[in-house]
């Protein structure tokens, strides 16, 4: 079964910053390949964009909360990277 074909996603959010590094992210929306219904609750830590992830799904329709760092893991020296300006090239 093809599903590349006439599968449908309509998504509404916003993102904004809340300190350094740490954003928020809404969204809602509808995919037409849904469950009856979903719950999401997810901790992540020393990896990239790591955060909190609540995420609720009913009958195609969601509602998502995401609480973000922007910045990628280091994973070789267990650290956040640091990303250089464009002018340090």
């Amino acid at each position: 079964m093809d599903t590349s074909k006439g599968l449908e996603t309509k998504t509404y959010g916003v993102s904004f910053k809340v300190v350094t590094n740490k954003y928020i992210e809404l969204e809602c929306g509808y995919i037409s390949e849904w469950n009856w219904f979903e719950a999401v609750i997810e901790a992540t830590r020393k990896r990239d964009h790591a955060g909190v992830l609540v995420r609720f799904e009913l009958l195609g329709f969601f509602i998502s909360f995401d609480l973000y760092d922007n910045r990628h893991w280091d994973y070789d020296n267990d650290k956040w990277e640091v990303c250089k300006a464009k002018n340090d090239l």
